[in-house]
């Protein structure tokens, strides 16, 4: 309803356009009705439901019709007249036309969607081409400009904007974060349903400000990525196991409470295989956050926002699993975020890491090892019979795949998301649990009872015992290195195996008593 002369403009702001809204509000108008009398029912319809606002665009639509060669030029004058008659007002002693920025408000809230997030103090529009809503200005900033310098013919400023985006922002229908990416994930053409696990047509209400690349064709099949998996897993549960997560990572849901460890040792292709998974989500919406990081300070930051976290691990760390378990209950956990205050959230991302060493256990709990699920990747492919075109034919085949990880997710929903485990799985499983945790191995290497309770151990000196003992042994013990963390894991493993010790001070320094060194 406006002139956009600027192609980059026109193609940025089209597919916010709320299209039923623009033809309502042209119909509105009597002297544009009058205007397009001159086109026939079906070229008006079609001119203005097409996006056709661009004058250049509307020129090239009219081409070889039967029309009156200055119909487009008569078109556009009458646009601009309707828009400054309703948008702008002549003042009384300069006879400036001036924008009046409250209907130019109201203009912009009829044309687009528009919400306000309180929490973030930010607006939202919507995407109707591809079904998700932005929190960039951008859009409407070129908007304005558009409709200003463009149509109405006054001179754009930043203040000029401002004072409309503030009017903008007055009437605006409130959105909590909360309710963010919680209800759907939208795909090129289609969104899916978190409530159903069914795909259906985007709609602003599924209120998801992310979204895929990926085209959704319920036809499309992937035989390449299909024989690619054969030589993957051979398996028949694995294989199942795996399409059972991509579309849990698909997904809104947390009902599984899981995260996967993949371990393999090198050269089986776990690296394209996750690389569909993220091209699925679209890479955009990946965070690469390690298992080590996630309990530093600003660790959680980078998963914000997104659907799934692929980490290639370098090391067998061991890790604290208190922010892991929130994570994967889909429970509220405090994010501390670089320069800006932290915040309670939901963090949506399914996490994946991948290992070529299992790390270092600290929990056994029954929490713990509900939660973890390990797949063994360990189908070495021979290098003369890798694919190194692989990656590009299966991007060719991401319709189809997801169609396969759709039928993955209605049967993980089907049982209750309750993953299909092969036996390679749950062997896997059991031996790592079934493992030492490094204060338990210290322990049985070091340590001893003491039932005359003569000798003493500084507390200090304990901790360094433990150090140097880790280094010689190459385990990373950094994860229980603080005094803190590691009293906490001795105690429990002591009281695990009934190694009764007391720890005084003596002359102001801690003193065990009741333990010896082997």
């Amino acid at each position: 309803m406006i002139n956009i002369f600027n192609e980059e403009n026109f193609a940025l702001i089209m597919p916010y356009i709320n299209q039923e809204k623009a033809y309502e509000m042209i119909k509105a108008e009597t002297d544009l009705v009058s205007a397009l009398s001159k086109l026939n029912v079906d070229d008006a319809d079609r001119a203005f439901k097409n996006n056709l606002y661009q004058p250049r665009s509307f020129q090239a639509f009219m081409k070889g019709r039967n029309i009156l060669p200055d119909v487009g030029q008569y078109l556009n004058n009458e646009i601009i007249h309707v828009l400054t008659n309703k948008l702008t007002f002549t003042t009384p002693k300069s006879q400036q036309i001036k924008i009046d920025s409250a209907k130019a408000a109201k203009f912009i809230r009829k044309l687009f969607k528009l919400s306000y997030i309180p929490e973030t103090k930010s607006v939202m529009m919507y995407n109707y081409a591809l079904g998700f809503w932005n929190t960039d200005t951008l859009v409407l900033e070129r908007f304005i400009y558009e409709m200003v310098q463009s149509t109405l013919g006054i001179k754009w400023s930043s203040n000029l904007q401002d004072l409309i985006l503030k009017e903008v922002d007055k009437k605006l229908p409130i959105v909590s974060q909360a309710d963010l990416n919680t209800k759907g994930f939208p795909f090129k053409n289609a969104t899916l349903d978190y409530k159903t696990n069914e795909i259906t047509s985007h709609s602003p209400s599924f209120f998801s400000t992310i979204s895929s690349e990926v085209m959704y064709d319920p036809d499309a099949s992937c035989p390449i990525f299909m024989n690619a998996l054969d030589k993957w897993f051979t398996d028949a549960n694995t294989k199942l196991f795996v399409q059972e997560w991509f579309g849990y990572c698909l997904s809104g849901s947390f009902k599984s409470n899981a995260f996967l460890l993949v371990y393999s040792s090198g050269g089986e292709g776990k690296s394209t295989f996750f690389d569909i998974l993220s091209k699925l989500v679209t890479p955009i919406n990946c965070s690469a956050a390690s298992l080590s990081n996630l309990n530093s300070e600003f660790g959680l930051e980078p998963i914000v926002g997104k659907k799934v976290n692929i980490s290639t691990e370098s090391g067998s760390s061991a890790f604290n699993t208190s922010k892991l378990k929130a994570i994967t209950a889909g429970e509220k956990i405090t994010v501390n975020r670089k320069n800006r205050s932290e915040v309670d959230m939901i963090l949506t991302a399914k996490l994946i890491f991948l290992l070529n060493e299992l790390p270092q256990l600290t929990d056994r709990s029954v929490g713990f090892s509900r939660r973890l699920l390990i797949l063994p990747f360990l189908n070495t492919i021979p290098i003369e019979k890798r694919d190194k075109n692989l990656p590009q034919k299966l991007n060719d085949e991401l319709s189809g795949i997801l169609n396969w990880a759709l039928e993955g997710l209605k049967r993980l929903h089907k049982n209750q998301y309750k993953f299909t485990i092969s036996a390679e799985m749950k062997k896997m499983h059991n031996a790592y649990l079934g493992k030492k945790d490094i204060m338990t191995y210290f322990v049985e290497c070091r340590l001893d009872v003491d039932e005359s309770m003569t000798h003493r151990i500084r507390a200090k000196d304990m901790i360094n015992t433990f150090k140097i003992w880790g280094l010689s042994k190459n385990i990373n013990i950094t994860q229980l290195s603080s005094p803190k963390v590691f009293w906490r894991e001795f105690d429990r493993v002591l009281s695990s195996k009934n190694m009764h010790y007391s720890k005084d001070k003596s002359g102001g320094t801690g003193v065990i008593k009741g333990l010896k060194y082997k």
